[in-house]
C-alpha cells in the first residue's frame, strides 16, 4: 500500500500538474524555495517571479520554514516529479528519510537550514552568559546569607568547645578559679588503669549489642506484622509514645514500679507467684532492669522509622508473592527487607550513636536515693560522676575531657564499622 505524500503546491507564477514534488509525510523539509524559470506542464515561470512555493503536510505534518530561501537555475520537471537542473546547481530542496539537501551555492555560502520534526530531547534553549553569570551569582549570595549563620552557630557552639575538651584532657583541672596543669597522657592512662570505668564501658555495649539486638527485631517483627494489619495507625502511635516522653520520668516511674513493694512485686502476690518476686533494684538486677528500660523506650521510635521504608514499597510486589505462594516470612525477606535496607542502616547508626550515651534513664532508676551503684553505671554516668557531680570529691574536669574524648572516638569507629557492615548493592523497583 502505498504511503500518502504531501505535494508541493506551486507558487503563483507556476502552474501545471506535472511539476508537483511528492514528500514523504512526518519528514524534515527544507526551507521554502524561490522558483526560477522552469518549465512543467508547458507553463513557466518569470524570471523576476520571487516568491517562495508553499510546502503542505497531509494528516496535519507540519513543514518548518527556511530562514534564508533559495533561488533556483533553470530545470525542468521530470516525470518522477524531481527537477533536472540544467546549470549543474540544484534549483530545489529535497528531503527524503528525515535528510535535509540544501543547494551547493548555499552550503557554500554558510546558510543553515532547519529541518522539521521534533526537537530533540533534552535541550534546551540556551540563556544569554551574561544573564546566566547573574543567576549564578545571585545563587551564590543567597546561599551564602543562610549558611553563614548556622556554619558560625556550629564553630562558636560545638567546634570551639570541642576543641578546647582536647586540650583540657591533657590537663588536671578542677575548673574555673583553679589552677591548670599540663599532665599529659596520664588521664588516658588512668581511664584504662580504672576499674569503676571499664565496668560503665561493658555496661554500655552490652546496651549496644544487646539492646540493638532487641529493639532491631522487634521493628522487623513489626515491619512484617503492622503492613497490612487493621489498625496500623494506632498501633504506630502507641508503640510510638515512649519516645516523646522523658527519660527521666520514664526512669523514674520504672523505679517506683520495682521497688520492693512497688507493683510489680504486688502482682506477683496477687496472683500467687510470690517466688517470684524479686529485689529488683538490688546491685544484682538493677542493669537487666535499664536494659528492658532502655529497649522498651526506644523500640517504638525505630518501629515508626522502619515502618516509614516499608510504605514505600509498591503493593503490587506482595500482592506478586501471594499469588506465588510465599508466606509472610518469605515476603519479608525476598520484597521488604531488601528494598527497606538503606533505612536499616540509617537505623543502626542512630541506634549506636544514642545508645552510647545512655544517660537519664540510669539516673531516673535511682531517682533522689544518690548515685547509681557501679553495677548500673553507663559510660556516660561515670564521665559525669568524675566531673564532681553526685560526689563530694573535688571536680577532675581533665579526667572527664578524656573520657569524652575517648567516648567521641568510639563513637567515631563504630559508627563506620556500621555503615561498612550496611553498605551493599542498592536494590530498586523498575
Amino acid at each position: 500500500m502505498p504511503s500518502p505524500t504531501a505535494e508541493v503546491a506551486p507558487g503563483d507564477g507556476g502552474g501545471g500538474g506535472g511539476g508537483g514534488e511528492r514528500v514523504s509525510p512526518g519528514t524534515a523539509t527544507e526551507p521554502p524555495v524561490r522558483a526560477g524559470r522552469s518549465s512543467a506542464g508547458g507553463n513557466s515561470a518569470g524570471p523576476d517571479d520571487s516568491r517562495p512555493t508553499r510546502v503542505s503536510a497531509e494528516r496535519g505534518e507540519s513543514v518548518a520554514a527556511a530562514e534564508q530561501p533559495v533561488r533556483a537555475g533553470h530545470g525542468t520537471a521530470a516525470p518522477d516529479g524531481s527537477r533536472s537542473e540544467q546549470f549543474g546547481q540544484p534549483g530545489r530542496v529535497s528531503v527524503e528519510r528525515g535528510e535535509s539537501v540544501a543547494s551547493a551555492d548555499s552550503v557554500a555560502r554558510g546558510k543553515r537550514f532547519r529541518t522539521a520534526g521534533k526537537a530533540k530531547p533534552g535541550r534546551q534553549p540556551q540563556q544569554p552568559t551574561g544573564l546566566r553569570s547573574a543567576r549564578v551569582i545571585g545563587a551564590d549570595r543567597v546561599f551564602r546569607s543562610f549558611s553563614t549563620p548556622a556554619i558560625l552557630v556550629y564553630t562558636l557552639g560545638f567546634l570551639a568547645p570541642s576543641v578546647y575538651g582536647v586540650v583540657i584532657s591533657f590537663s588536671k583541672w578542677s575548673g574555673p578559679g583553679s589552677d591548670r596543669s599540663w599532665v599529659g597522657l596520664r588521664n588516658y592512662t588512668r581511664i584504662f588503669q580504672d576499674d569503676a570505668v571499664r565496668q560503665s564501658f561493658i555496661n554500655t555495649l552490652l546496651i549496644v549489642a544487646i539492646g540493638g539486638v532487641l529493639v532491631f527485631a522487634l521493628a522487623f517483627c513489626a515491619m512484617a506484622v503492622l503492613r497490612d494489619m487493621r489498625g496500623r495507625a494506632f498501633v504506630r502511635a502507641a508503640v510510638y509514645l515512649p519516645a516523646i516522653i522523658s527519660m527521666i520520668a520514664i526512669g523514674t516511674s520504672i523505679g517506683f514500679m520495682l521497688n520492693p513493694d512497688g507493683l510489680v512485686n504486688r502482682l506477683l502476690r496477687a496472683f500467687g507467684l510470690s517466688s517470684l518476686q524479686q529485689p529488683w533494684l538490688d546491685p544484682d538486677h538493677i542493669f537487666k532492669c535499664v536494659l528492658v528500660g532502655v529497649v522498651w523506650m526506644t523500640s517504638g521510635f525505630y518501629i515508626v522509622l522502619l515502618m516509614s521504608a516499608v510504605d514505600g514499597i509498591p503493593k503490587h510486589l506482595y500482592e506478586e508473592a501471594q499469588l506465588a505462594g510465599l508466606t509472610r516470612m518469605q515476603q519479608f525477606r525476598h520484597i521488604t527487607l531488601p528494598l527497606s535496607r538503606d533505612m536499616v542502616a540509617i537505623a543502626a547508626v542512630m541506634w549506636t550513636a544514642n545508645s552510647l550515651r545512655t544517660f537519664d534513664i540510669v539516673i531516673g532508676f535511682v531517682g533522689s536515693a544518690g548515685t547509681p551503684p557501679q553495677q548500673a553505671r553507663t559510660y556516660a554516668v561515670e564521665q559525669w560522676l568524675s566531673t564532681g557531680n553526685g560526689t563530694t570529691g573535688a571536680p577532675q574536669l581533665g579526667y572527664g575531657s578524656a573520657m569524652a574524648t575517648l567516648l567521641t572516638l568510639l563513637t567515631i569507629v563504630l559508627v563506620v564499622l556500621v555503615r561498612r557492615l550496611g553498605r551493599g548493592d542498592r536494590v530498586e523497583v523498575s
